[in-house]
């Protein structure tokens, strides 16, 4: 009975040593707590009910951004020599004519249409293309005129034509004489060889005298192909 007592006793003591020792600590911690966070602030003001008057504010000023910071260890630069301007080349002037000179081809340079004058011919060729164009300068007259225009003539006749006395023997009538007899093909073409000569017509060079030479080195090809085709009976004959 003792033995059961005894022990009972040293339960309740276990179990009350524990309850203090858990009861003991959250009281110590929730001091310390307390301690680290008490601070003293001071009350904060009160809202107050009055609207805020709004001030007007200038504008903002706008202020320049800070200059760089000059650089350092640059080496400084010489003042700038003052350069003299170039003077202007002076034109080349053709003391004859009064026109300017293009330097490049020495061609002269016609004022009005600003063409170059060809020396020589004196026509007028395009100085950009250096193309011959459809005029010509006349240097005698100072004119400038179009390559392919005739030139025109007068198609009035004199209103009283005189008679020279040369003119005058010419139309005397001479003695009657009996007509000649027509000349033959061959006479008739040397007549006209001669006629031709006289008119002076170059027959070495006329078309006619080309077109016949074409005409016969055309007929002696043709012939020399037909005979080629067709050779003679001699070569047939032959065994």
């Amino acid at each position: 009975m003792s033995g059961t007592f005894g022990q009972r006793l040293r339960y309740g003591l276990l179990a009350g040593f524990l309850l203090a020792t858990v009861s003991a600590a959250p009281v110590f911690a929730l001091e310390t707590v307390n301690e680290e966070q008490v601070v003293p602030t001071t009350p904060a003001p009160e809202p107050s009910a009055e609207p805020v008057p709004v001030l007007p504010t200038d504008p903002p000023v706008e202020t320049a951004p800070p200059a760089d910071p000059p650089p350092e260890n640059v080496p400084s630069l010489p003042a700038a020599v003052p350069t003299v301007p170039a003077v202007p080349e002076q034109a080349l002037i053709d003391p004859a004519t009064g026109f300017q000179i293009e330097r490049s081809s020495g061609y002269l340079i016609h004022p009005a249409t600003g063409y170059l004058i060809e020396p020589g011919t004196g026509n007028l060729v395009d100085g950009r293309t250096w193309l011959y164009t459809d005029l010509r300068w006349n240097p005698s007259t100072g004119e400038v005129v179009n390559i392919f225009d005739a030139p025109e003539e007068s198609a009035s006749p004199s209103a009283s034509p005189t008679q020279s006395p040369a003119t005058e023997a010419a139309v005397k009538p001479g003695p009657e004489t009996a007509p000649s007899p027509a000349p033959s093909s061959p006479a008739a073409e040397l007549s006209a060889t001669s006629t031709g000569m006289d008119e002076g017509v170059d027959w070495s060079t006329h078309w006619l005298t080309r077109s016949a030479v074409i005409l016969l080195l055309a007929a002696a090809g043709a012939l020399y192909y037909v005979k080629l085709r067709h050779p003679g009976q001699n070569y047939a004959s032959k065994p």
